[in-house]
């Protein structure tokens, strides 16, 4: 009876561990063949910084956010729970040893991709096939370090 317990537990442990990296996943696979078809490439695909939200004034002479350097800088994204995941946003932080200070945060529903606009007006994809691939550029390495270095230029101005 401890052997069906222990496999029970390790499942559940499997699953809300794996269930975010596998999220990416499907996002990636989704999104790359609606782009494929399209002829589209992602880091061709331009989005804005003007929908962030800074919690912030930037520059600020706060000792953590003054002396910070790009490297300090940190970009988590934000889901709702473990075993299902909804992609909430993406959260910056500076963190220095100890101390962490949430910078600002862009929501899912905030970051518009106009060229993902304008295949949503043309009924070339739904609103679900919006938010996913919006939330698959938004998790995107590459799309979160244009972010961290927006910050980081917002902060150095």
């Amino acid at each position: 009876m401890i052997g069906y317990g222990l496999i029970v537990f390790l499942l559940a442990f499997v699953i809300m561990y794996m269930s975010r990296p596998c999220l990416y996943v499907v996002l990636r696979w989704k999104t790359e063949r609606r782009l494929r078809g399209l002829g589209v490439k992602l880091h061709d695909i331009h989005f804005s910084f003007e929908e962030m939200t800074y919690f912030v004034p930037l520059p600020n002479r706060l000792p953590l956010l003054a002396n910070a350097t790009l490297d300090q800088l940190v970009a988590e994204p934000d889901y709702t729970s473990f075993i299902f995941p909804k992609l909430n946003g993406l959260k910056i932080y500076v963190r220095k040893e100890k101390e962490e200070l949430l910078i600002a945060y862009i929501s899912i529903e905030h970051f518009r991709l106009p060229y993902f606009d304008k295949l949503l007006y043309e009924g070339k994809i739904n609103e679900r096939q919006y938010l996913e691939m919006s939330a698959y550029k938004l998790m995107h390495r590459s799309t979160s370090d244009d972010f961290l270095k927006e910050v980081y230029r917002m902060m150095s101005a």
